[in-house]
């Protein structure tokens, strides 16, 4: 599969590049510890993937022990680059970005991520769907 084979490369890079940090796989489990390390979802959406929907990326994170301390997300087929450092603030493909200052839920956009799909996912589904319709009566 396509995202075992980026989450094989992306952590090779990163063992070579930083051994000392360890290293948690979405897909493939822990393969390093230490008191940092990296925290990958190699394909972030991947039944948006398979579907050739545009709504996925990789997403990279650096804990220091339990705390975030960096993460960058990468939407190559929106042309996209994410990124957070601790204390730095993020970015959207290298320009600065920050929360909406909208105060008024009915001023608001709200997402809640993606939706479940396959066997069960009416159930899995039930409480992100209540919610989207508990927002959509508020906001009118």
């Amino acid at each position: 599969m396509a995202e075992a084979a980026v989450a094989r490369a992306v952590r090779a890079f990163l063992q070579a590049a930083t051994p000392e940090i360890g290293f948690l796989g979405e897909e493939d489990g822990v393969h390093s510890t230490g008191e940092m390390q990296w925290v990958l979802d190699a394909i972030d959406g991947t039944a948006n993937f398979v579907r050739g929907i545009p709504l996925c990326a990789v997403s990279l994170g650096l804990l220091h022990g339990d705390d975030a301390v960096l993460g960058v997300i990468e939407a190559p087929f929106l042309g996209n680059r994410y990124a957070a450092a601790r204390g730095d603030g993020a970015t959207v493909d290298g320009k600065p970005i920050r929360v909406s200052d909208t105060s008024r839920l009915s001023d608001a956009v709200v997402a809640i991520g993606d939706y479940a799909v396959g066997p069960d996912a009416a159930a899995r589904n039930r409480s992100r769907l209540s919610l989207t319709a508990r927002l959509a009566s508020e906001c009118g």
